[in-house]
């Protein structure tokens, strides 16, 4: 029986694990903020809940698309104590970021971050 070298065997090791890994297909939100010049960097030590409206429309919660049923849902089960991250991209129907106040303030949750991008200085 001939010796197998250690190349070969961690060859065949790397071609096992590349062809049985699934991929991850992350899809990330495309937004664009609204600019604002009191535009400052949330305090990320606490967890968050975060809740994203695209320019369609679409709401997402913590990056899982949800239609407003589910969102309303969500925001039922989150204590009133609980701090939000909103974010909305710039061409999103005001009615759509309204609705989603109105449900966080209904729950009694005041303590929301709005994401907005630093203006420019002219």
């Amino acid at each position: 029986m001939a010796p197998v070298n250690l190349i070969d065997l961690v060859l065949i090791l790397l071609i096992f694990f590349i062809t049985s890994t699934t991929f991850l297909n992350l899809k990330l939100i495309e937004m664009t903020f609204p600019e604002a010049s009191s535009a400052v960097a949330p305090d990320q030590t606490k967890p968050k809940t975060v809740i994203n409206i695209d320019g369609g429309g679409a709401m997402y919660i913590d990056q899982r698309k949800v239609s407003r049923e589910e969102l309303e849902k969500a925001v039922q089960s989150l204590s009133p104590e609980a701090e939000v991250v909103l974010g909305a991209d710039e061409n999103c129907r005001h009615g759509d970021f309204m609705g989603v106040i109105d449900a966080l303030r209904g729950r009694g949750i005041h303590n929301i971050d709005i994401i907005t991008r630093p203006k420019n200085p002219v």
